[in-house]
């Protein structure tokens, strides 16, 4: 279904703060005359661009271009992003011709940023959400559209197009009910397939491995068992989250995010 966006005449496009309001959440396919930009925040979701489905995870950034019919479902209840939709006139002014970030009208799959560059971003988006007069927000976009282009080419591919294999679809669900899972060799047996074929098959079709996919899973839950309200220490939430050790959290969640475990505490 083509929609269109009412976007006030003296701005060069619009961005917000996507929030899930449940695991049942399913938004309605469509597609605009825009380009539009999401960069998943926390949470895991999946986006359905045509008949493609891609995983989306913290960090994950994805371009949707106008022809393209697109849909988050399946988003945990923690799951938020952040949507920016690019007038063909900012493009334009640019210089880039192509109107895509790599030239060609091909879905583009999602891709891993960095923890710099996402930081890099967020500096340019988080001043940007209030609005602001039209000279300095169009001014913040484009410098937002500028940094995503540079941030997507250094990014890290975390899917391929299409449907991922049961055996890998079923490995992915466990562990995300059950992070404190320690025996990937026996997961691959739970789902009825070797174990080095299994890890193989789900680097190749999730973008990462199932070492990382395990650990994703339980930095999210310490994050919500740590965050704003709870009364855990952070060794409490690290344990409580599947972590065997509060050395092996630490490291963990420090390679993932470049920061310290405390600051996941939410003011």
């Amino acid at each position: 279904m083509k929609v269109r966006l009412a976007i006030p005449a003296n701005r060069l496009g619009f961005l917000f703060r996507h929030q899930a309001r449940g695991t049942d959440e399913r938004g309605v396919a469509h597609r605009h005359r825009e380009l539009e930009l999401n960069v998943a925040l926390s949470g895991q979701a999946s986006l359905l661009i045509q008949d493609r489905r891609f995983p989306l995870f913290e960090r994950s950034l994805v371009w949707l271009f106008p022809e393209h019919e697109h849909t988050p479902f399946e988003q945990t209840e923690d799951f938020s992003m952040l949507v920016a939709v690019f007038r063909s006139n900012l493009i334009e002014s640019t210089g880039d011709s192509s109107r895509s970030p790599r030239g060609g009208r091909a879905i583009l799959p999602p891709r891993r940023l960095s923890t710099a560059n996402f930081e890099s971003l967020k500096n340019i988006w988080t001043p940007l959400l209030p609005g602001g007069t039209p000279p300095y927000f169009n001014a913040g976009l484009t410098w937002l559209y500028h940094e995503a282009r540079r941030s997507y080419a250094e990014g890290e591919e975390i899917s391929l197009p299409g449907r991922v294999n049961p055996a890998v679809e079923r490995a992915a669900v466990w562990l995300r009910h059950h992070p404190e899972t320690d025996n990937l060799a026996e997961l691959a047996r739970r789902v009825g397939v070797s174990s080095p074929w299994l890890s193989r098959l789900f680097k190749e079709q999730m973008g990462i491995s199932l070492l990382q996919f395990r650990n994703e899973q339980r930095l999210q839950q310490f994050r919500a068992q740590y965050g704003t309200g709870s009364r855990r220490t952070l060794s409490e939430a690290a344990y409580a989250s599947g972590f065997n050790s509060y050395t092996q959290f630490f490291r963990t969640y420090r390679r993932a995010f470049g920061s310290k475990p405390s600051s996941a505490k939410a003011p």
